[in-house]
This record gives C-alpha cells, sequence and structure tokens, in this order.
C-alpha cells in the first residue's frame, strides 16, 4: 500500500528562558527525532499523556510549524520546498479538538465550508452550490445550515461544520486533533462512526491524535505511543492493546477505564523519585518512573526496533 506521510528524524525544541535578561536555560524537547509513515486509507493513532508533543507533530506535519530538524513528506513531496506549500493545503487537512474556538464566529457556515473551494478555484457557479450541498449531507446537516453562525449550533455540529470544511478541497489526508475530547459521550460516538465512514468512503488517511485509549483502539488500524517527544511504541491496534511491551504503555493502560471487566489491566503506579530530574541527555527517558529499570536503562538510550512482526518497541528488555 502506497505510503502518504513520512516523517524522518523529525524534532523540534522549545527554548526555555529565564531571568531578566531571557537567557536560555534550557530545552523543551517536544518531538525528539521520531519517525513515522502513513499508508493510503490508514488511520494511524497518536496517543499519550498530556504535554508528550502529540500536537506538536501534528502541526509539523502540517508545515505550520518549522521543525528544528529532520524532513516530511506527504504525497512524496517534502513539504519544506516553497513551492509544496499550496499543494499542502489540499492534500492535507486538519480537525481541531475545539469545534467552536476554530471556527471564524462571523462567518456563516457556506462561507466556512466552501472559502477553501473558493480560494484553490475547484468549483464555480452551480456546482460550487451543489458541492456545499453536498458536504452539508456528508456530515449530516441540513442545507438550511448554510446561513447559520457556529453560535446557533451545538458543540456536535459545530464539529460536524469542522469536519465538512477539511472534506471541502478533497484531501487525501487529515490530522484529527483530539476530535471528539469536548463532546458528550453520546455525541463522540456519533462524530467517530462518522470519520470512520468518511474515511472508508474516501480512502482517507488519519493521524488521529488523543489521550482516549478507548476512542484509539476503536478507530485505529495502528497505534503509536508517546512519552516526553520520543515515539516508544508502535503495532497494529488490537496487538498493542492486548499485548503491550513497553512499561509506559502498560501504565497508559493500567490508569484507562474500560467497559469490559476482563479487559481491564492490573493498575500501575509509578512514583518519580530524584532521578526524575537526572540528565535527560543519557539513557532511557522513563527510566526515572520505570519499575523494571536496569543500570543500562540509566546509561544508554535504547533503540526503535522491531521486536515482533510489525510491533516496534524502544526498551533495553527487548533490544537484542
Amino acid at each position: 500500500m502506497a505510503t502518504i506521510v513520512e516523517a524522518r528524524n523529525l524534532k523540534k525544541y522549545f527554548q526555555i528562558e529565564r531571568g531578566l535578561l531571557r537567557k536560555t536555560a534550557g530545552f523543551i524537547k517536544a518531538v525528539d527525532a521520531i519517525d513515522l509513515t502513513i499508508k493510503k486509507a490508514e488511520i494511524m493513532g497518536l496517543v499519550g499523556e498530556s504535554g508528550c508533543g502529540k500536537t506538536t507533530v501534528g502541526k509539523l506535519l502540517l508545515n505550520l510549524i518549522k521543525p528544528d530538524e529532520g524532513e516530511v513528506r506527504i504525497g512524496g513531496v517534502d513539504i519544506s520546498e516553497k513551492h509544496a506549500d499550496i499543494d499542502l493545503k489540499k492534500k492535507a487537512q486538519i480537525i481541531f479538538q475545539d469545534p467552536y474556538g476554530s471556527l471564524n464566529p462571523r462567518m456563516k457556515v457556506e462561507d466556512i465550508i466552501l472559502e477553501g473551494i473558493d480560494i484553490f478555484k475547484l468549483y464555480t457557479g452551480k456546482e460550487r452550490n451543489k458541492r456545499l450541498r453536498r458536504l452539508l449531507d456528508i456530515v449530516g446537516l441540513a442545507f438550511s445550515a448554510k446561513n447559520k453562525y457556529p453560535h446557533q449550533f451545538s458543540g456536535g455540529e459545530r464539529q460536524r461544520i469542522g469536519i465538512a470544511r477539511a472534506l471541502s478541497v478533497e484531501p487525501e489526508f487529515i490530522i484529527c486533533d483530539e476530535p471528539v475530547s469536548s463532546l458528550d459521550v453520546s455525541i463522540r460516538a456519533q462524530v467517530l462512526n462518522l470519520l470512520k465512514d468518511l474515511q472508508e468512503e474516501f480512502a482517507l488517511s488519519y493521524l488521529f491524535i488523543s489521550h482516549d485509549l478507548n476512542v484509539v483502539r476503536y478507530i485505529s488500524d495502528r497505534i503509536a505511543v508517546m512519552y516526553k517527544g520520543k515515539i516508544v511504541e508502535k503495532a497494529e491496534s488490537g496487538k498493542l492493546y492486548y499485548e503491550p511491551l513497553h512499561p509506559y504503555t502498560k501504565y497508559l493502560l493500567s490508569a484507562n477505564l474500560s467497559a469490559e471487566p476482563k479487559q481491564r489491566f492490573k493498575k500501575l503506579a509509578y512514583e518519580a523519585t530524584e532521578k526524575d530530574v537526572a540528565d535527560e541527555g543519557k539513557g532511557c527517558i522513563f527510566y526515572p518512573l520505570c519499575p523494571v529499570s536496569r543500570n543500562i536503562c540509566q546509561e544508554i538510550n535504547p533503540s526503535f526496533e522491531e521486536v515482533e512482526p510489525y510491533h516496534y518497541v524502544a526498551c533495553h528488555l527487548y533490544n537484542r
């Protein structure tokens, strides 16, 4: 299957400034040398706790912020090239977490959805109106909604508007950045099913970012687990959920609430110690909290290796 998105050695560090002179005191490694590939018509889940760098990865893939190092290719084109920017905006779109803050409150739904179409001159005249009707119908909104403003809709309806906007320029790849986290549970299920149906109908590729393991497991084909700017484990959805390898993945699963008692994991409680503030340039990033760490974990950063077919992990327990 063709690869739509390919990121290699992607890095993004943010300076920590202190004092009156705002001197650099260090760096936050938001994204630290990650590799990521997403194939056509595939849903890749990206999961991890808040602050681990998930959203920064999404912004880097869309060229919304520039990487310090590394390369991103979408559809085989390096997005850092000057001529690639306009083409990228057609190939790749994003659905934001906040369905209200991401919509211009002064624009009608019609203008919000058709803005991209008008910029790229994809449809004109009667075809433009037909495209608007089709997009509203796809996301389950009445055609009369086109004359309303965002504040006149519920949270779930606003997210549907955001989805219609993302679909308007007929992209191949969509980043879903916590698209259901602010919605009620019942509405969340409707939006998830809508996203899944659209992915199958239009053969779309998603990067689905979330901290909710149940949501990611439901919608994703593969899942990457992120911790402190690094991907520590990657596997097919079912494999990762039922046979996690990395201690951090096991920790996440133990904190996950499941409606199925047989699928609940033993609760793990990791306590930080003084080694949590040790030199982060050395050793495994999870070493300070890991209950099975060894001396090598403190000294050498584990490599990211395929330990089983299509199952990758960065842990000395499995490194050859």
